[in-house]
């Protein structure tokens, strides 16, 4: 499934993606930041600290495009997944809500 969200100065794209026995989704945040090559060794720390502070998601930089993304696993019920899943997928709209200034203000150091 994709789910765009706005939130302040970027769009997230949100992918719900279900393992194949459908107990496990993970939710990935996309779209939201985007890094041109010379600053992508400086987002290893911002990743990091990120990490360290947001316990329900982790950051990392694709290398090949130079996008921050945010993802988050969990396991599943299937009579309980619709508000589980919603939850998640809020939650670390959330966190890439608070983190995105971080990241933007180390690019645009």
């Amino acid at each position: 499934l994709r789910v765009g969200f706005n939130i302040d100065t970027a769009t997230v794209t949100v992918l719900i993606i279900f393992s194949e026995d459908d107990s496990v989704v993970q939710i990935v945040a996309r779209e939201f930041a985007r890094i041109p090559a010379d600053k992508i060794v400086s987002m290893y720390k911002v990743c990091n600290d990120c990490n360290s502070s947001y316990r329900w998601a982790c950051f990392y930089v694709d290398e090949d495009d130079g996008e921050i993304i945010c993802k988050a696993d969990a396991e599943i019920q299937l009579d309980s997944c619709a508000e589980e899943i919603f939850n998640i997928v809020m939650r670390v709209v959330g966190i890439v809500k608070d983190a995105l200034p971080k990241f933007m203000k180390a690019m645009w150091s």
